[in-house]
Formats: C-alpha cells, sequence, structure tokens
C-alpha cells in the first residue's frame, strides 16, 4: 500500500508539470453586447514544450451556438513555439438575460496512437474565456479597486476602474475610499475625481492620499458614488515594511568564569503582534574570530511595542 501511494504521488506531479506544456493567450476576451454583432477573435496557443502535436478547437458553454472554430484541428511541429488561431462571433439580435454570458474555447492535445502493451496518456487541454456582458437596463455600474504599497507620508494612489454596464450614461460618479485598521476601525478617508461616464465606457477614478499612520496591513473600501445609485469593492494593502529594531543590548556584571546575562530590547514597529520573535547572539574577538553563539527564548512582541529578549552564556 505505502509503493502505491507513492507512485501515485509521483504520477499526480508529473501530469502537474506536463500542464505547462500547452499554453493560450489571451485567457479570456471581454464583450460588450451589441445586436448582431460579428466578430473575429485571434488567440495564440504556445508550444511551451517545443514538441510535435496535433490539437482539436472547439467550443463549449452557452454561447456555442454563436461561435464558429475557423480551424478545428491543428498540428505544432518542435520548432514552432507558438500558432494563432481564430473564432468568429455571431451574436443575435437579442439575449433574454441580462449581465454575463460565458463560453470556453478548448483547445486539446490528441494522444498519440501507441502500439502494444499498456499505456497510460495524460489528454492536455487549455482554455480561454468568452465573456458577453448584456447591459443591465438603466444605470449599473461595477468597480474593481486597485491598490499599492504605501510608505509613510508619502502620496501615492487608489485607483478604482469603473466600467458603466448600464444601458444609460452615469452623469457623474465618484468613490470614496475608507481605510480600516486590524481592528476595523476606520482611520481614513480620501475621494476621488468625479466623472461622466457614457455606458459601456470604463474610466479610471483617482483618489490621492498621504498614509499618516505607522506602517503596517491596513484595509480599504472602495464605494463608489453613482447618480444616487452606489457599489462597492475592497482590498486589503500595507504601509512600509515589517520591522523589528533592536534599540538597546546590556550585559549584567560580565566576568570570565560566570554566566553572563544579556538584555536585548527589541520594539516593534508593524501595526500587528509579532509572534515568537527570539535573537541569536554571536560572541566574537576583536579579530572576528566566533567564540560562541546562543539564542533568546521566542517572545511576542505587541504591535508598536517592546519586549526584553533574555540571553545566558555560560563563560565557564
Amino acid at each position: 500500500m505505502k509503493l502505491k501511494l507513492i507512485l501515485l504521488i509521483i504520477v499526480i506531479l508529473a501530469l502537474a508539470n506536463q500542464s505547462y506544456a500547452l499554453g493560450i493567450a489571451p485567457s479570456h476576451i471581454d464583450v460588450i453586447f451589441e445586436p448582431s454583432l460579428e466578430k473575429t477573435i485571434q488567440l495564440k496557443v504556445i508550444n511551451n514544450a517545443y514538441k510535435d502535436f496535433d490539437a482539436v478547437v472547439y467550443a463549449e458553454g452557452a454561447l456555442t451556438e454563436y461561435i464558429i472554430i475557423d480551424e478545428p484541428m491543428i498540428k505544432l511541429t518542435k520548432d514552432q513555439d507558438s500558432k494563432i488561431i481564430s473564432y468568429k462571433i455571431k451574436l443575435p439580435q437579442s439575449l433574454e438575460k441580462q449581465g454575463l454570458h460565458e463560453a470556453s474555447i478548448v483547445v486539446r492535445e490528441i494522444p498519440k496512437d501507441t502500439k502494444g502493451g499498456t499505456t497510460v496518456t495524460a489528454n492536455l487541454a487549455v482554455v480561454s474565456k468568452l465573456k458577453v456582458m448584456v447591459p443591465y437596463k438603466g444605470k449599473y455600474a461595477e468597480i474593481k479597486l486597485f491598490v499599492t504599497n504605501f510608505k509613510q507620508n508619502q502620496e501615492s494612489n487608489f485607483a478604482v476602474e469603473v466600467i458603466n454596464l448600464g444601458t444609460e450614461d452615469i452623469l457623474e460618479a465618484k468613490a470614496v475610499i475608507d481605510i480600516y485598521g486590524p481592528l476595523n476601525n476606520k482611520l481614513a478617508t480620501t475621494t476621488s475625481n468625479k466623472f461622466q461616464i457614457k455606458s459601456k465606457n470604463k474610466e479610471i477614478l483617482i483618489a490621492k492620499w498621504t498614509p499618516e499612520i505607522g506602517p503596517g496591513n491596513y484595509h480599504a473600501v472602495a464605494t463608489l458614488i453613482y447618480d444616487e445609485l452606489n457599489t462597492k469593492d475592497e482590498k486589503s494593502f500595507t504601509i512600509g515594511t515589517l520591522q523589528l529594531e533592536i534599540v538597546s543590548i546590556s550585559v549584567t556584571d560580565f566576568r570570565l568564569g560566570g554566566i553572563a546575562k544579556f538584555d536585548i530590547l527589541v520594539e516593534n514597529n508593524w501595526n500587528m503582534e509579532i509572534p515568537n520573535v527570539y535573537a541569536e547572539t554571536t560572541v566574537k574577538d576583536n579579530k572576528g574570530k566566533i567564540y560562541t553563539q546562543f539564542k533568546t527564548a521566542s517572545a511576542d512582541i505587541p504591535a508598536f511595542g517592546s519586549q526584553e529578549l533574555n540571553a545566558y552564556w555560560d563563560t565557564a
């Protein structure tokens, strides 16, 4: 049983590595629905393994009947790193359901014929998604919040991507960004510029902010307010970098032949507790020769707090 388990793990890992032998780009295509829209879309099939193979190309999903694959069978050689394929979409006059409709364009490798014996083959496939958005009646927006790694007391930006997926124009839109600490306490608010956004169009709203709070992990909630409607997105972000600072090192009653106690005061400049902190201590002479190495016991250091770590050296 143990041997079988090991073999199974090896096979799974081998197949997982093979999945990168075949690629496709882009991974998805976004289309805003228009009545009777016809469009040709190109994809790149990537031969990462530089091998000879044949593949079938087909569509599956809710939009399959509106998709025509130009070349249902493709062949790549070991000398080709990629191949361009294409498909056409011919959308109907209307789609009843508002919102997102999806289909998958699948490129699936055809296993080579084998003669004699028992062979296990991995049937590799890659998928590119086709996403068709049917606009909502009236006013409807979706947003995506983008954050950066802020630096303390330096101005930077939040960016809010707004897509108007309604049939009507948005007359005025602005983004309000609320910043929360680890205890979900609101610490700051910043507001973006205002925009008009036409139906089926996209805009980026920018909210500038200078962090005047300590380094650490924080959470931003973006609320888009548009023509008496609103929608939200949220992301976590950091200010600065996690740092522990050694404030002081002191040695009590040091003399050779006895036990020396080292008191190491460490300060946590982060806004969350850092658990299991310890110090490794090395004692050298003035020529750099190492006499001994030892470490302290572990301790938890609270947010923006300090903790003394103690180490002992037996010099006997």
